[in-house]
Parts: C-alpha cells; sequence; structure tokens
C-alpha cells in the first residue's frame, strides 16, 4: 500500500468578466453578420434563377418562332433559288445570294438552340441539378 494517498480540487473563476464578455459579444456579432451573408447570397441566388427563367422563356419563344416561321421561309427561299437556277431564269449571283440567305437563317436559329441549352446549363447548375 502507498504511504501517501492524496486529492486535489480547483475552481476556476474568472477575475476579470469583461473579457469573455466582449468575446462572447464578438461571437454573437460574427453570427449576424454570417447569417446575413447567407441572407444576402440566398437572394442573389434567387434573382439569378428568375433572370435564367425569364431568358429561358424567351429563348423558347425564340425557338419556336423559328421552326413556324424562319425555317419554313428559309426551305422556301432554297426551293425556288435552286429550281429559278436549273431553269435558267436565275444568274449564279442571284442564286448564291438566296442559298447564302437560307444558311444564314439556318445559323440564326443554331445559335438560339446553342443559347438556350446555355440557359438550360445555367439553371441547373443555380438549382444543383
Amino acid at each position: 500500500m502507498p504511504r501517501f494517498q492524496g486529492a486535489s480540487l480547483g475552481v476556476s473563476l474568472p477575475l476579470f468578466g469583461k473579457g469573455y464578455k466582449a468575446q462572447h459579444e464578438a461571437a454573437e456579432t460574427e453570427v449576424l453578420i454570417s447569417q446575413s451573408m447567407a441572407e444576402q447570397a440566398q437572394q442573389n441566388i434567387t434573382a439569378t434563377h428568375r433572370a435564367l427563367l425569364h431568358q429561358y422563356e424567351i429563348g423558347q419563344r425564340q425557338i419556336e418562332y423559328y421552326r413556324e416561321d424562319v425555317l419554313p421561309s428559309a426551305q422556301q427561299i432554297r426551293t425556288d433559288a435552286v429550281a429559278l437556277f436549273e431553269s435558267g431564269d436565275s444568274n449564279t449571283g442571284e442564286y448564291l445570294e438566296a442559298l447564302d440567305h437560307h444558311y444564314q437563317m439556318q445559323e440564326e436559329y443554331l445559335i438560339a438552340i446553342r443559347d438556350l441549352n446555355k440557359v438550360i446549363y445555367e439553371l441547373r447548375y443555380v438549382t444543383g441539378k
């Protein structure tokens, strides 16, 4: 058996309470700032989401317009240009100009599709899907 046994018990009391109070207030302020920043970030995301939805709707209408009006007109221009050129009623310059117009319309349609796809990818990024 050991000859000496003992135990120690201590209580720590802060002598200067103002230091702890200041740290507590600073922590509360940091929490408020963090909450404010989170709310601002959420508002930014919401605004971005709304803007992207608006761009999506515009892109959808634009593609619909191209499919219903522009592309059929472009095809008719091409068909007429080929027919006129083959019949000899049109020269090479007019024929090439008509084909250029036809291909420009198709290119604009493809650009509209590309732009809509970009908006879709951005929407997926913002919504996390």
